[in-house]
């Protein structure tokens, strides 16, 4: 593991971490991460980040707008929580190189995992409740690996859900809805058809005309692009297919908490819980005035307040059970 000092967006001073986890043919990849820690007294909380499709771990630090604190990074460790973030495995500081074979989704989250353990023995008493805290595409990937893996004590899962998007795929592509072992051995093709490589750029980012994807306002839209990064092509597919992890969904066996914005995307918010009947703690928060890239909005705020309050209720009946 190495260390250096990084400062993104408006939290405190970031420290890199980087380990080494195992690959398929003996050799190893590294996963880095930008650990936040609060100041004072920790909770003993720590929430483990990974951004949706096309964007950066900088997604949870996008800073501030309009006067506006947009940083979840920066209000979550002003709660006293520690925070972490990681790009997707394949894209920007997760980058495995050229040598590396096809990235299959299953294969990313085993090294989100084993980069897990051990982020969880290097924190010790400050990460005694590990937080899998996904957006989007990035929250898809974690239910996927928290069910194949059991990596973390709670889960924050953010515009995503088992249900799939099928408006996003075309007729080709919907063949393979509630068939996760024919998406499986089809992801290579799947991933060169569309995009021709593994990890296209996503340069451009979100209109700020869209209701959608935009931001609410033109800076806060501006913070949105400069999150911008590469795009997990072969991980989109788990998110936009249906069934592609309905069976992990379902031995998800810990609290969560479910957040969506009234403009979101995807299945209908209401729909969502019926595919996790294992959690044994659920909750479902819809954001008014909101689109589908929640932190460019003003209501981080009160979510981000609500979530302090909802795992503070679990911590204290995890280190006191």
């Amino acid at each position: 593991m190495s260390g250096a000092e990084r400062a993104t967006g408006t939290a405190p001073g970031a420290q890199e971490l980087s380990f080494d986890v195992a690959r398929d043919d003996g050799g190893t990849a590294t996963i880095t991460m930008a650990l936040y820690l609060p100041e004072g007294t920790p909770s003993g909380v720590c929430f483990v980040c990974m951004p949706g499709g096309g964007a950066s771990r900088h997604y949870f630090d996008l800073g501030e707008a309009d006067g506006v604190e947009l940083s979840f990074a920066a209000l979550m460790t002003g709660q006293g929580h520690a925070v972490v973030t990681l790009d997707t495995p394949g894209t920007g500081t997760n980058a495995l190189g050229d040598n590396h074979p096809f990235l299959m989704p299953r294969t990313a989250m085993r090294y989100v995992a084993q980069a897990a353990t051990q982020l969880r023995k290097y924190l010790g008493d400050r990460a005694r409740v590990l937080v899998g805290t996904g957006h989007s595409m990035g929250g898809a990937l974690l239910m996927l690996c928290q069910g194949q893996h059991r990596a973390f004590d709670a889960m924050c899962i953010m515009g995503a859900s088992a249900g799939g998007i099928e408006r996003a795929l075309d007729n080709h592509e919907k063949q393979f809805i509630d068939r996760p072992d024919a998406l499986e051995a089809a992801l290579p093709d799947l991933v060169e058809r569309k995009f021709k490589t593994q990890f296209p750029s996503n340069d451009r980012g979100p209109s700020e005309t869209s209701a959608i994807f935009g931001g609410q306002t033109p800076a806060a839209n501006d913070l949105l692009r400069a999150a911008m990064g590469s795009f997990f092509a072969a991980g989109g597919y788990v998110s936009m297919v249906r069934g592609s992890i309905h069976k992990e969904a379902q031995r998800i066996d810990i609290p969560a908490f479910f957040m969506f914005g009234d403009r979101d995307i995807g299945i209908a918010p209401n729909q969502v819980l019926s595919d996790f009947p294992a959690l044994t703690d659920a909750t479902l928060l819809v954001l008014a005035d909101t689109g589908h890239n929640h932190f460019a909005f003003r209501s981080i705020g009160p979510f981000t307040r609500r979530l302090d309050h909802w795992v503070r209720g679990i911590a204290h009946g995890a280190l006191s059970g």
